[in-house]
């Protein structure tokens, strides 16, 4: 069953001419993620998070993101690609995915998200930044995939987020023109703890410096240590019995 969902506008077309072809040749990261994808569900609902190689989308890599959703519709970004850090001219791990969109169409997005979990379902997004000074119009299009977390709960997606154009003055904010959510259908894969064990590559690397072939902690001077002690031993319990 195919379910299609369209931005706002003052045109618009029949659906047949809003479908959205996600295996266009002019977005070929969406298009390679989503058979890479496909290969690794088979007859699955969904492929499970630990399967997910990120050396099977190396192409893409720099535009693919995945994320955890922690409320109904509140998506937030455990890893992500350079162009995607590009966009906002940040660092966007931990920061929602809404962060890429303007305000109107946050809570479009919003809803956009429940299917890709509870039915569940993929999402195509066809977006558009305006453009205005040092700010060209720049076209995207989202990618939502879901995947089955080590729980076997659907709690995980990985995208893709591709723009055609130059970025110009950031941050970039997108608006969302069409979108179209397809429901998935497959068997339901067992929660088996070695085949939905939690990858590594989830967690973000604590910031290190390298010694010969021993790798240490950050560097922390004696003076900084020091100090640390000195503001752990002047801590004093205060307690208020005010009501």
């Amino acid at each position: 069953m195919m379910r299609l969902i369209y931005g706002i506008g003052s045109k618009i077309a029949p659906p047949e001419q809003h479908r959205i072809d996600c295996t266009a040749a002019d977005f070929p990261g969406c298009r390679d993620l989503t058979a890479y994808w496909q290969a690794l569900r088979g007859s699955q609902i969904a492929p499970a998070r630990s399967a997910f190689d990120p050396r099977g989308v190396e192409r893409t890599l720099n535009m693919t993101f995945i994320a955890e959703r922690v409320a109904a519709s509140v998506l937030r970004i455990r890893v992500a690609g350079s162009h995607l850090d590009a966009l906002l001219g940040m660092d966007v791990r931990g920061m929602p995915v809404t962060a890429f969109f303007e305000a109107p169409a946050r809570d479009q997005f919003a809803r956009l998200c429940k299917p890709v979990f509870d039915e569940p379902a993929s999402a195509c997004l066809d977006l558009v930044s305006p453009g205005g000074l040092a700010r060209p119009e720049l076209r995207a299009r989202m990618l939502l995939l879901p995947m089955i977390d080590g729980f076997g709960e659907m709690t995980r997606l990985v995208g893709c987020l591709e723009t055609i154009g130059r970025e110009g003055r950031l941050p970039r904010r997108f608006a969302i023109q069409r979108s179209q959510v397809t429901q998935l259908s497959g068997t339901w894969p067992r929660a088996d703890a070695a085949a939905f064990a939690k990858p590594r590559y989830d967690q973000p690397a604590t910031p290190a410096m390298t010694f010969g072939d021993t790798a240490q902690p950050a560097f922390r001077s004696a003076r900084v240590q020091r100090n640390a002690t000195r503001q752990v031993r002047q801590l004093r319990l205060v307690v208020d019995n005010a009501v």
